[in-house]
This record gives structure tokens, sequence and C-alpha cells, in this order.
């Protein structure tokens, strides 16, 4: 399991101990995988227990911001929308860089690509060389 999944999935895990046999087997299928979606992380975001959630409403149109810190990593999500949010932007953060970020309006990645950690160390290496 990529590294920086690693403290969002073990509490993520221990909670799912406490809910219904059919999310713990679509959780669990998550958890045996070495990479997740986009898509994935941020479910894991937007249900986890310790994340921190705010909403505003802005010209009649609702944005959540999320964050959590699993670990030594930060997660920070804004979305659009109450129902069926729609992903706007994603950054996975340590105390010293920005590890990945996604923004919907960036055609650089789809909602639907994998990331692990190979493709996080990749990104890394390049911020840190611009």
């Amino acid at each position: 399991m990529a590294t920086f999944l690693q403290p969002l999935l073990k509490k993520a895990k221990e909670v799912i101990g406490d809910t219904a046999h059919a999310v713990k087997g679509t959780f669990d299928g998550i958890l045996d995988r070495n990479a997740l979606t986009i898509a994935e992380i941020t479910e894991l975001i937007r249900h986890h227990p310790d994340t921190r959630k705010k909403k505003r409403n802005l010209l009649n149109i609702t944005y959540q911001f999320y964050r959590l810190r699993a670990g030594d990593y930060l997660f920070y999500m804004e979305t659009r929308g109450e129902e069926n949010e729609k992903v706007l932007f994603l950054s996975i953060q340590t105390p010293k860089q920005i590890v990945f970020t996604y923004r919907s309006y960036d055609d650089q990645y789809s909602i639907n690509d994998t990331i692990d950690e190979d493709h996080l160390l990749e990104h890394a290496i390049k911020d840190e060389a611009n």
C-alpha cells in the first residue's frame, strides 16, 4: 500500500469495522490495492471521521471545503454542490512540500486517474526541480 495512504486508510478501516457488511466489502477492495483513483481518495477524505468540513454559499452555489490531517500528510479538497458534489481541487501535502495537486479545469489529470506512491514521488521530484 502506498505510504501516503496508510494513515488515511488505517482510520477508515477502523471505522469500517463498525459499519454494514456491504460497505466493508467495498472499502476492503480499495484497501487491498496498491493505488487509488483520485475519485476514491476524495471519497475517503469526504467520509473520514477526522475530516473537518466547512460549507459556504456563494452566489447561490454551495461550496464545501474539506481538510484532513493523516500522519504527516494534509489532504485539502474543495467541491461544488450539495448533492453529487463535483471535486474542484485536491491537494496532498507534507510539511515540506506539495506532493500532489488535482484541479478539475486542468487536463493533466482526470478524476478517474490512478495515483500510487511512485506517481507521487515522480510528481514531487518535478516540483523540486522547478
